[in-house]
């Protein structure tokens, strides 16, 4: 089954959730030093990864062309709407919380490159490995989210699990003819553009800025077509 990998990370990202919904009445200050300690590593992260781009112009160009696309595209809003809808469907007592909890959560598990090259691992080899690595390092974030921003994290699974998907659908049908240099080319520089949107998800969380990081979703898809054409001269 290819997308065992990808099914495998949605379910520890639920199990990770439920852990942390048992802690939701830590108190207040112990929740708000834990988010901004893991604001901090989450910097720390965006900047290992971000150093890691093959060409610094490709990820430059392809964060000003995927912007441009987000926000034609309204990805951030459309985003926090389906979060805000749920919300409501669950009809949750504090506004606001769960779409906080499920946009953040969200953006954080879908980007880096794990989960690209693990999908692309799954529809390749039938081999999930990366995945669930993958899946065990979101499921302990997962239950420092949910204790910090509410149970809208659990429901990140779900986005989490189509846009794995989506990457192993592409590598079974596709990337057979992607050499291994040409991956390797992909991932570096998508470790680039990923890591700018990490540290933006950081900057956010502590509050120091208000930057609609799902527009910036594009550059992760854009980045593939630019190194791509590189290649060609």
């Amino acid at each position: 089954m290819i997308f065992l990998g990808a099914v495998a990370n949605g379910v520890l990202i639920i199990m990770g959730s439920l852990i942390g919904m048992l802690w939701k009445d830590i108190p207040a200050n112990i929740k708000e030093t834990v988010t901004k300690a893991m604001s901090l590593a989450i910097f720390l992260i965006g900047i290992d990864m971000g150093l890691k781009y093959d060409n610094i112009l490709i990820v430059v160009i392809s964060l000003a062309v995927g912007a441009v696309i987000g926000e034609l595209l309204n990805i951030d809003d459309k985003i926090n709407d389906l979060g805000l809808w749920i919300e409501r469907k669950l009809k949750t007592k504090e506004e606001g919380s769960f779409s906080r909890g499920f946009v953040t959560s969200t953006l954080l598990f879908c980007i880096g490159a794990m989960g690209i090259l693990g999908g692309i691992e799954s529809g390749l080899k039938n081999e999930h490995n990366i995945q669930i690595t993958k899946g065990i390092i979101d499921g302990f974030m997962a239950i420092i989210l949910t204790s910090t921003l509410g149970f809208g994290v659990l429901f990140s699974f779900l986005p989490v699990v189509i846009y794995q998907g989506f990457f192993t659908i592409i590598a079974y049908f596709f990337a057979a003819n992607i050499s291994k240099d040409m991956l390797d080319l992909f991932i570096a520089n998508v470790n680039g553009c990923g890591g700018v949107l990490l540290l933006a998800i950081s900057l956010n969380v502590l509050g120091l800025t208000k930057i609609k990081i799902g527009n910036l979703l594009p550059a992760l898809f854009v980045v593939f077509i630019f190194t791509y054409i590189a290649q060609l001269f």
